[in-house]
């Protein structure tokens, strides 16, 4: 008896289970049985189903736009970061260009004026 008292739920949720396969087995080997008023209630109905269907179809297709919208805003915020990212360092590289280009610059008139001798076999460049 104390079995009983401790499983009370689960017994009851099986045994609901157990009459809820056999009914439905029990009715699968049988022909549905379709009355007239049933028949017609169909035939009215099937017209506004297809009209549901179509309105959730196209529910469905807003709803996937409006998240892939909302994805590609997402991504289109983290390439503008990557892009602005990108810019900070060619404007770091380029200003670090102008100082080489100005500094050949200068070297070449020092040179051309005679004040100056580049030696190519010193000449050796830094990693950027």
């Amino acid at each position: 008896m104390e079995f009983f008292r401790n499983y009370r739920f689960p017994i009851i949720v099986g045994l609901f289970l157990l009459a809820a396969l056999s009914f439905f087995s029990f009715k699968a080997g049988r022909e549905a049985v379709v009355q007239p008023a049933g028949r017609w209630i169909m035939e009215v109905i099937g017209p506004a189903q297809s009209g549901v269907d179509q309105a959730g179809d196209w529910i469905e297709s807003w709803w996937r736009r409006y998240f892939s919208l909302v994805q590609a805003a997402e991504e289109n915020q983290e390439l503008k970061g990557k892009v602005a990212s990108l810019r900070q360092e060619m404007m770091r590289l380029s200003g670090r260009i102008d100082a080489v280009i100005t500094y050949w610059h200068y070297t070449a008139r020092l040179e051309a004026k005679g004040l100056f001798m580049m030696d190519s076999d010193k000449l050796h460049w830094e990693s950027v």
